[in-house]
């Protein structure tokens, strides 16, 4: 197809050429020539419109629980239909060749998809067709970056029995026409792209994982059960088959008490001639502590008191099961050897590591006058954290083996007082407190408690 420069080009050439070439038909058909190459440069000819790949239709069935095959199911999308997006982009046209128009068609979808009664607690990872595009329990801070980069593209709604309607979906059903969904746990997407899967919804089939546990409930479903003592005890511990704990029976000294159901108790002979406060139980062993001395058991009838006098006053707290043993951990700053006078090297508040073996043991220290009273140190698999005070400033240490000196690390921003942590897979929760704004804080590391 000729182009406008093309034919005036011509026109122009043509009645030059007859001129010039002594009025003869031959000048006027160079003429003509000459005159259209030179209107091709100016006004290159329009080629054809190249189409790439399309849907022949942008509508999907009816979106009704179940309509679309995906393991969570696809009751809403939007005006019903895939979006459709078109690119256009123009090659050639130099040199007098044609023009070429590439037309491109992508598509995406803006959906919601059920995922079960609600309320839930939230999901902690998402596929969409093969790819794992959200995993909220990664320790990995790549997967972490990626998963909030994708957490932008979705809402999710916990089924509540409050939840406010979709704002999307009110943009596009009308405020009054919106249900909230409540009782009902869904994802709404946000035009996901759909070329990785085929273009259509069932190659970008939706799975989730939905955390469920973690109801926090109330008298009305809390079961209360009492250890047979009313004066002071501690634990219950579970060691697989039964319940384990330490009370004081009356005045005549601690026992060791056990149960399947925590209705019934037996009471056991008195311990060792200590006054006992701690209990754990880690690959078969049974520990106890008092404030200078510690005691294992495998059977709960035999107690090895290994190395009592060697800890004189130490005033151990804290027993936690980590890096193939047990770490015990003064909850206050007692007397005795490394005491903390400010001059003994490996002065502070002490740890002792046992290892396995039972027998093999060896101590490391905190900074001075640190109080663990409210905080139990924990292991994620890698590290030991503890954290408490040292008067009214917050403090936090690590150790990847309980041993030597704790290495300090910073608290989080705005904590002024520790009041609990516990490790989940190797992250780190803590639970704390800013007593200038009266508040509650919670923080999550995972990197081994460094940040």
């Amino acid at each position: 197809m000729s182009s406008g420069g093309q034919v005036v080009g011509g026109l122009v050439g043509a009645v030059a050429g007859f001129f010039l070439g002594g009025g003869t038909p031959s000048g006027a058909l160079y003429g003509a020539q000459i005159g259209m190459t030179l209107g091709g440069y100016l006004d290159p000819p329009k080629g054809p419109t190249v189409n790439g790949p399309r849907l022949n239709d942008l509508s999907v069935q009816t979106s009704t629980y179940g309509a679309v095959t995906v393991n969570g199911n696809v009751f809403w999308l939007e005006n019903n239909r895939l979006k459709e997006t078109v690119t256009k982009k123009k090659s050639g046209g130099k040199g007098g060749g044609r023009k070429t128009t590439t037309r491109t068609y992508t598509y995406s979808a803006n959906f919601a998809v059920g995922l079960c009664q609600g309320p839930i607690v939230g999901v902690r990872r998402i596929w969409v067709g093969p790819d794992l595009i959200y995993d909220a329990g990664s320790s990995d801070p790549d997967t972490l970056a990626a998963s909030n980069a994708a957490a932008s593209g979705f809402q999710l709604y916990l089924g509540t029995d409050t939840q406010a309607p979709d704002a999307r979906m009110q943009a596009t059903l009308g405020v009054a026409n919106t249900p909230a969904w409540r009782g009902l746990a869904y994802l709404v997407f946000y035009d996901l792209a759909l070329e990785r899967y085929a273009n259509n919804l069932a190659g970008a089939q939706v799975r989730v994982e939905v955390v469920q546990l973690g109801v926090v409930g109330g008298p009305e479903n809390v079961a209360m059960y009492a250890l047979p003592s009313l004066n002071s005890h501690y634990g219950p511990v579970w060691d697989g088959s039964k319940w384990v704990g330490i009370i004081l029976l009356h005045t005549t000294g601690d026992r060791l008490v056990t149960s399947t159901d925590m209705t019934s108790w037996t009471v056991s002979d008195p311990f060792p001639n200590r006054v006992w406060h701690s209990i754990e139980y880690f690959n078969g062993v049974y520990v106890i502590l008092a404030a200078g001395s510690v005691a294992t058991s495998v059977n709960l009838l035999s107690w090895n008191v290994p190395w009592s006098p060697q800890f004189g006053s130490w005033k151990f707290g804290w027993i936690v099961p980590g890096n193939g043993g047990f770490l015990l951990v003064e909850k206050e700053q007692g007397s005795g050897i490394h005491a903390g006078d400010g001059v003994s090297p490996g002065d502070g508040v002490r740890t002792v590591f046992l290892a396995a073996n039972l027998t093999t043991w060896n101590y490391g220290w905190l900074a001075p006058y640190v109080n663990l009273s409210n905080s139990q140190p924990a292991w994620n698999g890698a590290v030991f954290l503890a954290g408490g005070n040292i008067g009214a400033t917050p403090v936090l240490y690590l150790s990847s083996t309980g041993l030597g000196a704790w290495s300090p690390v910073t608290v989080p921003a705005g904590v002024t007082h520790i009041y609990g942590m516990c490790a989940f897979g190797s992250a780190f929760l803590l639970i704390g407190y800013d007593q200038g704004l009266n508040l509650g804080k919670a923080a999550i590391s995972t990197d081994n408690g460094s940040s």
